[in-house]
């Protein structure tokens, strides 16, 4: 569940995590579930949220409900499946670091009855580009790659202002995909950049002339 957004249509943690440990759970019986969110403000909350995930670790809880504070900052080796709910509204990073949080001590000395297993569920509503990117990433677990595939789909967003996906609007870029290409790109602007500093007059000097151009250009569209 993505924290603070009320327009997926899953049920919040709690109401997950009250039919998880309800009668009616698949869980069975006797199953202690816990439940770890984002919004915890007091100190009790935080103790209580800390106490949760330290029995999470050592066995006590096997099954916790979480919000996308589970993304960052919670280390359990043994823990081997994660479920992620509406995982087609959420990014590819994202889904990538909720995976990532499962398997830690079976990738590291292949420990364990079962390899770690991840489940994407996703609404029935989904577009086919929302199933097709998740298609796509689970066959895909290098975060490398996954960042290649995050910035083909999402675009760069934009040279200025907050947006962080689409097209960039003032540069003419050929691919973002083409790495040998944008590497190309990146080692001559580095050498056009050095010349510029070090040579006055001719083609440097004209070429200066538009950096600073671009430059009033960008000062101008980010106020």
């Amino acid at each position: 569940e993505e924290e603070g957004d009320d327009k997926l249509d899953y049920p919040s943690a709690e109401d997950v995590h009250a039919y998880l440990s309800g009668p009616e759970s698949p869980l069975g019986d006797g199953v202690n579930v816990g439940i770890v969110t984002g919004q915890a403000s007091t100190k009790k909350a935080l103790k209580e949220r800390t106490e949760t995930l330290e029995s999470f670790r050592n066995g006590e809880i096997p099954v916790v409900v979480c919000t996308t504070v589970l993304e960052v900052g919670i280390d359990v080796p043994d823990a081997d499946v994660v479920v992620v709910l509406g995982a087609d509204c959420f990014g590819l990073a994202t889904l990538h670091q909720l995976r990532g949080r499962i398997g830690r001590r079976y990738h590291v000395d292949n420990k364990g009855d079962a390899a770690p297993t991840c489940f994407f569920v996703r609404r029935e509503s989904s577009s086919d580009n929302a199933r097709s990117r998740l298609d796509n990433l689970a066959e895909v677990l290098d975060g490398f790659q996954v960042a290649e595939m995050d910035l083909s789909l999402r675009g760069p967003g934009s040279f200025v202002s907050l947006s962080q996906n689409g097209p960039m609007k003032l540069l003419d870029v050929a691919s973002w995909s083409d790495e040998p290409l944008v590497l190309a790109a990146a080692r001559e602007a580095r050498r056009l950049h050095k010349d510029v500093i070090s040579v006055a007059g001719g083609e440097s000097e004209v070429l200066k002339h538009r950096l600073d151009a671009f430059e009033r250009k960008v000062m101008n569209l980010s106020k």
